[in-house]
């Protein structure tokens, strides 16, 4: 029996760029709000197609399946998203600023 390890804040990054490539005529959902709620991509997909907008290539659903595995790693122990306030609602919102490269960057 074998395993590997990803770093959850490289998925997450990786997860909230793939997701996003579908959205590409949609308006950009910032990195915090993803971090705030991972479900927000979907809602989106969802509010766009109930105003008749084609904005999103996937359907809301594909957005909600894919990120369903994850999104309780953006959730404190007590299930509540993680919210910040102010400044710190930013990329590092999710973790280390040097994330941040990673989304805009590579």
């Amino acid at each position: 029996m074998f395993g590997f390890t990803r770093n959850i804040l490289a998925r997450a990054i990786s997860q909230y760029r793939y997701l996003t490539h579908f959205m590409h005529s949609c308006p950009l959902v910032p990195w915090g709000e993803f971090c705030a709620d991972p479900f927000v991509l979907g809602d989106a997909c969802h509010r766009a197609a109930a105003a008749g907008n084609s904005c999103c290539r996937q359907s809301p659903e594909h957005q909600y399946v894919h990120v369903l595995p994850q999104a309780h790693c953006f959730t404190t122990a007590a299930n509540e998203s993680v919210r910040l306030s102010g400044s710190e609602r930013s990329v590092a919102a999710c973790g280390p600023a040097f994330y941040a490269g990673m989304l805009i960057g590579s």
